[in-house]
């Protein structure tokens, strides 16, 4: 059989690739973790919420000049523009969500009886259901509020308020549904049955408990914005005239954005690594 010959010019290392043995594995640093999050679309439209806020702030600024509210809101315009993009793949992510736990709904119907979690399976199934029925809604309805705010089309005032509602109300069965849930994890940490059995595990349990802290501040922050906005809507005012409820529900939307991210770089990067790594490169070895 007639041999290959190997050539060893710039072309041949720059494109034969290496043994699997010899391909270096790198663990994922805070900038990796960052533009992970900001791929998704989730994290895209965060992005999208941190341009809004800070744009939000400098608009209130008692010396800003008049030509640099016009720029702000030329660019507040632009960034109503890329909420509809986004709202795309966010809106495909929802759906495929939707279509995931609703199959899964079904397939835990089939569980035997002997299974002592069979109930609470199922009850969760349900749950996920109708919480990504939810998300989907308020993913519509965000999209509406982005497509109103861009002037791509204007909806009527009566409307706009039940969009406007619909928005709020379905942040609130979510957010406190994700309190709840993060209630009973914390009821869980500290009972008998999850106290930890040496220095590891009784540092990731603290891990653990303070994200669902977090978790549980977040959701606080956001309820409380939604309250104001519901009562706005149900009382017929305009918030937006306002100044100090304006300036309130501001603060609690940037603290629920801000521990929002928080929560998420923290569970990235502190809870989900292993407490010591080496013992994981030990143990691959074995």
């Amino acid at each position: 059989m007639a041999s290959v010959s190997r050539s060893s010019g710039i072309f041949h290392e720059l494109f034969t690739p290496l043994p699997e043995t010899e391909v270096a594995v790198n663990d994922k640093d805070h900038i990796d973790h960052i533009a992970e999050y900001t791929e998704s679309a989730e994290g895209s439209w965060d992005v999208f919420r941190v341009i809004e806020h800070t744009l939000a702030y400098l608009k209130m600024l008692p010396t800003l000049p008049s030509n640099w509210l016009q720029m702000i809101d030329k660019i507040k315009e632009v960034a109503g523009a890329a909420g509809i993009g986004l709202s795309i793949p966010k809106f495909i992510s929802d759906c495929n969500a939707l279509r995931r736990s609703l199959g899964n709904l079904f397939v835990v119907q089939d569980l035997p009886y002997s299974d002592p979690l069979r109930v609470r399976k199922i009850a969760h199934a349900v749950k996920k259901s109708f919480l990504d029925t939810v998300g989907l809604t308020w993913t519509v309805s965000q999209a509406a509020l982005f497509i109103d705010s861009a002037k791509v089309y204007l909806f009527e005032a009566a409307h706009l308020r039940i969009i406007d509602g619909v928005n709020n109300v379905t942040s609130v069965i979510s957010d406190g549904a994700e309190l709840i849930t993060e209630y009973f994890k914390l009821q869980n940490y500290y009972s008998p049955e999850a106290q930890p059995r040496n220095q590891a595990e009784t540092i990731k349990l603290g891990q653990r408990k303070q994200l669902s802290w977090m978790m549980i501040a977040k959701n606080v922050a956001s309820l409380g914005g939604t309250a104001i906005a519901l009562s706005g809507i149900a009382f017929g005012i305009a918030i937006q005239s306002i100044p100090v409820i304006t300036g309130t529900v501001l603060v609690l939307s940037t603290a629920w954005l801000t521990l929002k991210l928080a929560s998420y770089f923290y569970n990235k990067i502190v809870v989900e690594p292993p407490i010591e790594p080496a013992n994981r490169l030990i143990a691959a070895h074995i």
